[in-house]
């Protein structure tokens, strides 16, 4: 049986290293092992901190970040989810989002962010179980304004 490692991408809207390069926008998606347990969410939002603000003290043309962070998610650790600012967002599973402050190196002592990360942790079961609803939902769209179209005669 062929076990899947974590993973990590980052997409960014333009090459940060090169002079002409505007402001640049980033979305970070992490896939984790699955049943991976409660300790693996704590650790993933503490990989996820020193990750973002490697990335605000390295990357100067940084404009905006979202992170999507993918793993099982047991129900003993929601309220430390909550507790560190993740909400629960509409989903069919568990799905949740905070906005999380980025500091500068040289804002250590600053209240004030220079950037936020949009993040969301979803359960390997959201990710499957509402793109099936999306789907249906776009599937229902499509029929029905197919038989709009067909009920209209060129004339």
């Amino acid at each position: 049986m062929m076990t899947m490692e974590d993973q990590i991408w980052l997409y960014f809207t333009a090459d940060p290293k090169r002079s002409d390069a505007e402001k640049v926008d980033v979305v970070i998606v992490e896939l984790k092992k699955r049943q991976a347990g409660a300790k693996a969410i704590t650790d993933l939002i503490d990989e996820l901190v020193r990750r973002l603000n490697l990335l605000e003290n390295n990357c100067k043309k940084l404009n905006r970040a979202w992170y999507f962070g993918i793993e099982d998610i047991p129900n003993e650790i929601i309220g430390n989810l909550r507790s560190k600012g993740f909400n629960p967002l509409f989903s069919k599973e568990k799905c949740f989002y905070s906005s999380i402050p980025l500091f500068a190196l040289n804002n250590n002592y600053s209240s004030t962010p220079s950037h936020f990360c949009d993040a969301y942790l979803l359960d390997y079961d959201a990710v499957i179980n509402d793109a099936e609803s999306r789907m249906l939902v776009f599937k229902s769209i499509l029929i029905n304004a197919f038989k709009k179209a067909s009920d209209f005669h060129f004339t």
